[in-house]
Order: C-alpha cells, then structure tokens, then sequence
C-alpha cells in the first residue's frame, strides 16, 4: 500500500489528518510535518491498527 497523508477540512473550519500505508510510529514522524507546517495542535489522536505492525524492511531493494 502506498503512503498517503489525507487532509480534510470541514465546514466549520476543523479538519483531520489520516494517514494510510505507514506502519508503527512512522505515521506519526510523517505526521509531526504536516502538524509543524498549519500550526494545529491535536484534539483527537485515534491510532489504526496499522500503528501496531511493525514495517519490514527489504534490504535487497536498498542495495
């Protein structure tokens, strides 16, 4: 699966940021950017199970 960081504003203004494809704490790292960069501060922080896979590295594809 591809990573992706999905932003969506809402009507009143608020918006969410999901991210797909990272597993375990890296969503977050990725998520930390988009935080820095609109200034917004987390009201929510809902982890998928995604968090809790622990991504492989393939050190062939790194050669």
């Amino acid at each position: 699966m591809p990573k992706e960081i999905e932003i969506v504003i809402e009507k009143d203004g608020s918006f969410r940021i999901m991210a797909q494809g990272f597993k375990g704490p890296a969503c977050e790292k990725a998520l930390q950017d988009v935080m820095k960069g609109t200034g917004a501060h987390v009201k929510t922080d809902r982890k998928t199970k995604e968090f809790y896979e622990q991504e492989i590295h393939d050190e062939r594809s790194q050669q």
